[in-house]
């Protein structure tokens, strides 16, 4: 409001210049062929002086607030740790379930229970977006934190199949961590330190991924995997039938008790950064105090203060509601191609990490003349481990240094370009067995080949949740990350179930690449898909959206507006 009146008591005013003149040469730097006394006086040095433009200097990046971030990424570790330790052991707890007696099929009932979560997700992110914006990030991500606790413990007692995805259905359902994360971070930080906060996403997301399939894999099935542990003469061995009978509760309960240290931290140290939800908050403080003194003048009408109150008093404006799907047809978010697109490449990146981890595990416990490597879960999970403490590195070290080199677009697609080749090259390890198995070159090959999809997928992951907030204004970022976690919820609900449907026909086939080798062709494929859908974003995606004119000025005005369901943040 203030720059508008500026401006106008500008044009009005006939004294005033328009233009704003330099009053001295030293307001701009000279270069060397300007400092020359020779050329002073040459007219096509005194034109080159007026094509100059002083040089811009690069804007020192804002300090992050690591108070915050330090406290929201260990709340994201605990999700991620419970995710991604179910991976090593879902082939051998569908199983345990006694409805699938080939395993061959394993990959139709894993890929249901794999599923389940975000088919829940896909019905719920909408909601604890709307919730975030009503009541906070901070109510939403500790509500996630404890349905954390309380179904993974509730998911180590599973001996049934129905049992199992009531489990994940609840989990999904009650979970709106990463969404409502995402939207924090976009909330604390701007384009000088926006990079490197999000390459912290990887960063959790490998310290989760090289611990949660480590618990996993090592500490399910313990009394058959640690026979030694659980003899007569043990300490172990009172509580070895319980373990029997429960062969999935020890990396459940582990991952319980971390998810309440982590629900411990954040309801002691999480801060609230929806600004909203403080402005709501600071108002109701006012009214009450306003409520408190209009007793006290009611009982004292002679006061000063009654006076002044009568005096100032203004009629309050009537609030302005709109429905969801009105805000939606009236926002930016569909007057581009951008908001939608950077979404839709989001989903697909989603689809491609869930299927592999579902197909990696089907994959490896087949038998060598099946393409497979015959491992077991303490193989899988310490081989997805030692990718992970890789992956911390990298997030930590290099991806927040390659987005600002060559930005978030180029980087997204350096990652699916450079991932298509090796996944197709996985199937291929099973030939290290013939004539004789050579395990070291199984591992060592095994574990270039996860490590590169790994690095890879934090190249496309990362740069992906930067350009989904670069392609609004921060008054439309809830909104399109809802929207963008309902879309990738429903891809990463249809990759199980669809690709272990395919893995499981493709693997009694025996027609290259209609065999195994199928589902890593289609996930090679999805990654072209990704990067040729990046060419219809433009370049300005790599910083975020500056804030329009009118925006700022409704921004600053002092009774905004209470918009109905203006920004979903989701998981």
């Amino acid at each position: 409001m203030s720059t508008t009146r500026a401006l106008s008591e500008n044009h009005l005013n006939p004294n005033h210049s328009s233009t704003t003149k330099c009053t001295s040469e030293k307001d701009f730097p000279r270069s060397p062929m300007q400092a020359s006394p020779d050329s002073s006086n040459s007219p096509v040095s005194s034109h080159n002086e007026l094509l100059q433009e002083p040089p811009v200097a690069k804007p020192r990046a804002t300090p992050l607030p690591w108070a915050h971030l330090v406290v929201v990424f260990i709340i994201f570790v605990t999700d991620v740790l419970a995710m991604t330790s179910l991976t090593p052991y879902l082939p051998f707890l569908v199983e345990s379930f006694g409805v699938v007696h080939d395993r061959t099929k394993l990959g139709y009932v894993a890929g249901l229970v794999a599923s389940s979560y975000y088919f829940a997700q896909l019905f719920s992110s909408i909601f604890w977006g709307w919730v975030s914006d009503r009541v906070g990030r901070r109510p939403v991500m500790l509500i996630g934190c404890f349905s954390s606790c309380v179904c993974s413990l509730a998911f180590g007692f599973s001996r049934t199949l129905s049992w199992a995805l009531v489990c994940r259905l609840s989990y999904g359902g009650l979970n709106g961590i990463l969404g409502s994360m995402k939207t924090s971070l976009s909330e604390v930080t701007d384009k000088t330190n926006q990079a490197k906060a999000f390459s912290y996403i990887g960063l959790s997301f490998g310290i989760g991924q090289f611990l949660g399939p480590l618990m996993g894999g090592t500490l399910a099935l313990p009394v058959e995997t640690y026979p030694s542990l659980f003899l007569p003469s043990s300490p172990l061995y009172p509580i070895k039938s319980f373990l029997e009978y429960f062969p999935f509760f020890l990396p459940n309960f582990v991952i319980f008790l971390v998810t309440l240290c982590g629900t411990i931290i954040g309801l002691f140290l999480l801060n609230e950064s929806n600004q909203d939800v403080l402005d709501k908050r600071e108002r109701k403080k006012k009214a009450a105090d306003e409520q408190n003194l209009l007793r006290h003048v009611n009982t004292h009408p002679g006061t000063p203060s009654a006076e002044n109150l009568n005096q100032e008093d203004t009629p309050i404006k009537p609030v302005e509601k709109r429905s969801f799907f009105a805000s939606l047809k009236q926002s930016e978010i569909l007057s581009t191609p951008a908001p939608l697109t950077t979404s839709l490449i989001y989903s697909t990146l989603g689809f491609n990490s869930v299927l592999f981890s579902e197909v990696l595990p089907l994959w490896a416990v087949l038998s060598p003349k099946k393409w497979g490597i015959d491992f077991n879960s303490s193989d899988l999970g310490v081989l997805m481990s030692a990718s992970g403490i890789f992956i911390l590195f990298f997030n930590l070290i290099f991806l927040h240094k390659i987005i600002d080199r060559i930005g978030a677009l180029n980087t997204l697609r350096t990652g699916a370009l450079l991932g298509m080749p090796f996944l197709c090259i996985f199937p291929e390890i099973s030939l290290f067995f013939f004539p004789r198995p050579a395990m070291f070159l199984v591992w060592s090959t095994l574990f270039i080949l996860v490590l590169i999809r790994q690095l890879t997928s934090q190249l496309c992951f990362s740069p992906s949740i930067m350009m989904i907030n670069n392609s609004v204004t921060f008054r439309s970022m809830g909104t399109i990350n809802g929207i963008s976690q309902s879309a990738v919820a429903f891809m990463r609900a249809l990759s199980p179930a669809l690709g272990g449907s395919v893995f499981a026909m493709s693997v009694n086939n025996n027609i290259i690449p209609f065999d195994v080798h199928l589902v890593w062709v289609w996930m090679a494929l999805n990654n072209l898909i990704t990067m040729s859908l990046s060419f219809l974003l433009p370049k300005s995606i790599n910083e975020p959206k500056n804030v329009p004119a009118t925006m700022e000025t409704e921004l600053n005005d002092d009774e905004p507006k209470d918009i109905e369901m203006t920004a979903m943040g989701g998981h």
